[in-house]
């Protein structure tokens, strides 16, 4: 049994970080973090994701954040499903950035791109699911 302490959901549209593809190409992810407290006072982050394609061309799936099958997945082009992670400053920080806007990000991405920031971001988190 848990608690649900906080419920946010935001959207983002990965496109080519590249030139050369066609800018109408994408794959938007749907990012949802439920942050929660089990009945022994853990807490955690359940994060979901969701992700919807423009076409289903190769190239369309390449913008998957996840594309290469490099964390285990079923297919090259999987989207996770999620990953549970504990909740503490680290994470804290970690989910603030995760559902912050490209816009805003940037502020924060040193010299990578927010999209390529946000990528990273994403993948770092599958390291940590409890």
């Amino acid at each position: 049994m848990s608690i649900i302490l906080s419920d946010k959901t935001a959207a983002f549209r990965f496109t080519d970080q590249f030139e050369g593809l066609d800018e109408t190409q994408y794959c938007e992810v749907e990012i949802t973090v439920q942050h929660k407290r089990y009945e022994s006072g853990q807490e955690f982050y359940d994060i979901k994701y969701n992700c919807t394609y423009s076409d289903t061309s190769p190239a369309c799936k390449t913008l998957n954040p996840f594309f290469g099958g490099w964390d285990g997945g079923a297919e090259p082009y999987d989207c996770r499903n999620g990953d549970i992670i504990a909740a503490n400053e680290m994470s804290a920080g970690m989910m603030k950035y995760l559902l912050m806007d490209f816009e805003e990000l940037t502020q924060f991405s040193g010299h990578r791109t927010a999209l390529s920031y946000k990528i990273n971001l994403m993948r770092a988190i599958t390291y940590l699911w409890d």
